[in-house]
């Protein structure tokens, strides 16, 4: 099987490819440390970077950091298989249709701005109640109306 490593393809991976890359990679796949990450990178650069010193032209140092390396790279594609089905987590629930947290935040200060205002027309109602009892108080007027019997008409 060959690869183009020069193709571009910015998809990602399917559900499918991904589940053909874990069995390929074998059971107990944990996605590794980050440090394992970061010695990786530094194996490469120091391949790139490393001068060639045995009279054959072979690179022992290279050829050594190819094995630990190599002996790494399932940890590694592990790692990528998992952080590629994240991105596609993380792309479908982008694309739901629900808020996103900034519309959320937003509903809750409208939410909140309109239950300030309920809470002082009620605290304004409350006063006109009384004011009102008052009233009626002061003019004879009692609390309770008269039953339907009891209605004069003049």
């Amino acid at each position: 099987m060959t690869t183009d490593l020069n193709a571009t393809d910015t998809v990602g991976l399917t559900a499918e490819g991904r589940q053909q890359l874990r069995v390929m990679l074998g059971p107990n796949q944990t996605v590794p440390k980050t440090a394992l990450l970061f010695d990786f990178a530094q194996s490469i650069r120091d391949i790139r970077e490393h001068q060639q010193s045995a009279p054959t032209g072979e690179n022992l140092f290279a050829a050594n950091l190819h094995g630990w390396m190599g002996e790494r790279a399932r940890w590694i594609l592990a790692y990528l298989v998992e952080v590629d089905e994240q991105r596609e987590r993380a792309v479908a629930h982008d694309r739901q249709p629900y808020p996103t947290a900034d519309a959320y935040e937003q509903a809750c200060k409208a939410m909140w701005a309109h239950k300030e205002r309920a809470d002082k027309a009620e605290a304004h109602v409350r006063e006109l109640l009384a004011m009102n009892a008052t009233l009626e108080r002061a003019l004879g007027i009692p609390d309770e109306p008269p039953d339907d019997d009891e209605w004069v008409t003049a």
